[in-house]
């Protein structure tokens, strides 16, 4: 699991939803109501997936 920091926010209607996500990723460790994360990335853009 990657925990994702994106300082604007995002939209989010559905977690399960794919995006792409670009930015720096680290190793750490996060807990969160949802679980524990092994990595973290400091994210400057998120999009939705669109196959194509």
């Amino acid at each position: 699991m990657i925990h994702v920091e994106f300082e604007p926010g995002t939209n989010v209607e559905n977690l399960y939803d794919a995006v792409w996500v670009t930015g720096k990723l680290k190793i750490a460790t996060v807990a969160h109501d949802l679980g524990t994360a092994g990595y973290v990335m400091d994210a400057f853009q998120i999009e939705p997936y669109e196959e194509g």
